[in-house]
């Protein structure tokens, strides 16, 4: 009883929207609810075999480049999905993970097209989850020509710098939070830090 109730305490549920590569999705996921390949194959043995999990999460030599023998098929690893208890939601961005992680860029001058699409895909399939404000309508709050400048110019820098300024931005703004407890617009604030925050953990800002 009590290994019982340790191992329930050391699952996690770890959302897939922070990850580029689904097999990293997936070995984290099996790490952090404490399943071995062959542990959750043998529980979970008809949504995907041991031979074929194992084929499809192995690592090159060095460890940190995938040289997968397999892939899984978009059905299984729904149902695979499914079984480490992820959402709808996310089973659905695992997918379109899937497609552009094991798809093939083809040559010539329009090689690279059904990757862009993909790619916008997720990034879209991403944003839609957050839950964003309606800025429509009388009650919209007008950016200042400074804000507008200062968004436009995050918004061309490269990621890692993109990342940097954002975190700078969020550590800033809680410490205001914090010490300013009668600010006028707090309210509306910590809104906008949550959003901020959403968007950081799901790897968009």
């Amino acid at each position: 009883m009590l290994l019982y109730t340790m191992h329930n305490l050391m699952k996690q549920h770890i959302s897939p929207f922070p990850f580029t590569e689904y097999r990293d999705f997936l070995r984290a996921a099996l790490k952090a609810n404490g399943f071995t390949y062959r542990s959750f194959t043998k529980k979970h043995g008809e949504v995907v075999s041991f031979i074929m999990l194992a084929q499809t999460l192995s690592r090159g030599r060095s460890g940190t480049k995938n040289k997968p023998m397999r892939n899984l098929s978009a059905e299984t690893l729904a149902r695979l999905g499914k079984a480490l208890r992820l959402k709808d939601e996310e089973v659905t961005y695992l997918i379109l993970l899937k497609l552009e992680n094991d798809s093939e860029v083809f040559p010539g001058p329009y090689g690279n097209a059904y990757m862009d699409c993909i790619r916008a895909l997720i990034q879209n399939y991403k944003y839609s989850q957050i839950q964003l404000p309606n800025k429509q309508g009388a009650g919209a709050v007008k950016l200042s020509k400074t804000a507008e400048t200062i968004g436009e110019l995050i918004d061309l820098l490269p990621d890692s710098s993109k990342r940097k300024v954002n975190k700078e931005i969020l550590d800033e703004s809680r410490g205001v939070q914090a010490r300013q407890k009668r600010r006028p617009g707090l309210q509306r604030m910590a809104s906008v830090i949550q959003r901020l925050e959403t968007l950081a953990n799901l790897g968009m800002a």
